[in-house]
């Protein structure tokens, strides 16, 4: 009898590694399970669906015939609410059971809401799902049919990668757009104050405003729906949604129940050796619900790597998960973005910057000793994937250094 994969979560981390496991010809049978009513789609991509440029099909992660074709059973639309371990059975909230030689968690990870007062009322949103997008198209929808010349006041909370693409997508539609942020410069975690100050210029030449190391108290209510937002030390604004992007969370309820029952490990994740194994035999788990070596993970290509590390372990070959550095690639509106490596500012770091105001670009490299540990690029990212091989390399650049501010070309025809 051939095994039984049991995949929960078919989110990008499961469907990732169902396509890996078929790519293998695995005689395996694979069901794989997702608590959302659509399942397999690119979280990545919801911003052009929220702001009307896609449709929810167009940013799927396969053809819907490509599970039947690959003998893949999907479940979708029940959450997963029991796992036996000693049976071997996970039993889903619709009543059905699924039994399992291998068991996989993949169950991803939730928006985090800072719990202001007013969290609770109608018009509150996250940026996580496809259901979250159509909730705020359907609030502006209504919005506007409240008036001729209403087209829906959006505050956006967060100022990262996720609430700059949310507040892209709103204004686009329409909406009048605000950004509250608590930090003095967008992206802190991905940019310095100089390229942060040109991405916060574009958004604005598009009619954005934002409000910056703002201290928000609470979300302000009328009969239960939203009016604006408060804030500490300065004045209310009006608001008819307001959008919470200030990070996610792991979702470890599963696990923990499993854990409960258990011996398996959960800290701010679910713990997992290098090839993905839990301290459970048998059990695995792979994406943002997952820790490794201290670490979660949020982006999509360490996750997209554990997912065909785990997908070769299961087929039988070696191979490792290790933790590598991370880029970060922004596209919204007219804006190219690049930032990779440690871009903070310290005092045996030294850098090499150069912008052009004609062409609106700017790029800065940071250098410790002969290797290049950071790069921020912005309005010209051709030498993003260059730059990072470098970083992630550790290649020495001793002989490259003084002229790698001038880009890979330059160099190559020097």
């Amino acid at each position: 009898m051939s095994k039984r994969i049991v995949i929960v979560g078919a989110g990008m981390a499961g469907v990732k590694l169902a396509q890996e496991l078929c790519a293998l010809e695995t005689d395996a049978q694979i069901t794989l399970i997702s608590a959302e009513a659509r399942a397999g789609y690119n979280r990545i991509m919801l911003s052009p669906v929220l702001s009307g440029e896609k449709h929810i099909d167009e940013i799927a992660l396969t053809a819907p015939e490509w599970f039947k074709d690959s003998g893949v059973k999907l479940v979708a639309g029940c959450e997963i609410t029991q796992i036996n371990p000693n049976s071997k059975v996970v039993s889903n909230e619709c009543g059905d059971q699924y039994t399992y030689d291998t068991l996989v968690l993949a169950t991803g990870s939730s928006a985090f809401k800072i719990p202001f007062k007013g969290i609770e009322g109608e018009g509150v949103y996250v940026f996580r799902t496809f259901d979250d997008v159509c909730a705020m198209l359907s609030r502006l929808k209504a919005v506007s049919q409240s008036g001729p010349d209403q087209k829906g006041r959006a505050v956006v909370i967060g100022g990262g990668l996720l609430g700059l693409e949310a507040a892209a997508a709103l204004n686009r539609q329409g909406a009048k757009v605000t950004v509250i942020h608590n930090a003095e410069h967008l992206m802190n975690t991905q940019l310095n104050a100089a390229a942060a100050s040109l991405l916060q210029d574009h958004f604005e030449s598009n009619g954005i405003e934002f409000i910056l190391g703002a201290k928000t108290k609470e979300i302000l209510l009328k009969d239960n729906q939203v009016s604006g937002v408060a804030f500490e030390d300065q004045g209310d604004i009006e608001a008819d949604l307001v959008i919470m992007a200030v990070g996610v969370r792991p979702n470890l309820a599963l696990a923990q129940s499993l854990a409960d029952q258990s011996d398996l490990q959960v800290e701010r994740g679910i713990v997992v050796d290098a090839q993905l194994k839990t301290n459970l035999p048998g059990v695995y788990a792979l994406g943002e619900c997952v820790q490794f070596e201290g670490q979660t993970f949020g982006l999509v290509a360490p996750v997209y790597d554990q997912a065909r590390v785990l997908a070769a372990h299961l087929g039988g070959d070696g191979g490792h998960f290790a933790i590598k550095p991370l880029a970060t690639k922004l596209k919204v509106t007219g804006v190219d973005l690049f930032s990779g490596g440690d871009i903070r500012d310290l005092d045996h770091y030294t850098y090499a910057t150069t912008q052009n105001p004609v062409t609106g670009t700017y790029k800065r490299l940071s250098f410790e000793g002969d290797r290049l540990v950071g790069a921020i690029l912005y309005g010209d990212v051709a030498d993003g994937s260059w730059l990072f091989d470098l970083i992630e390399n550790q290649t020495d650049i001793s002989q490259l250094r003084d002229r790698m501010i001038f880009g890979q070309h330059y160099i190559q025809a020097a």
